[in-house]
């Protein structure tokens, strides 16, 4: 026979031990993250700039052909346009 004070307190009892467990287990999970990580050592830190760098092709480096930029160009004096002044 069941009264419904005595069940009131099985369930107080209950919320009291759920709310005990839950608390304990978030101090838990605070020390561990306390102990596994040190904000001021860099070393555990990924690196993440492999977007940012690039890394070149060598091949292609060595098969441009770069030699028109060592020649020199002539201008044609009908391509050049006399500067007005408009002030």
């Amino acid at each position: 026979v069941h009264t419904k004070r005595r069940n009131r307190l099985d369930q107080e009892k209950l919320n009291s031990l759920v709310f005990v467990m839950y608390n304990m287990k978030l101090n838990e999970r605070e020390m561990r993250k306390k102990s596994t990580q040190d904000p001021l050592c860099i070393d555990t830190i990924d690196s993440d700039d492999e977007w940012v760098v690039e890394q070149e092709d060598s091949v292609l480096l060595l098969s441009l052909d770069d030699s028109w930029l060592h020649s020199s160009f002539e201008i044609e004096e009908t391509n050049i346009i006399p500067f007005e002044d408009l002030s």
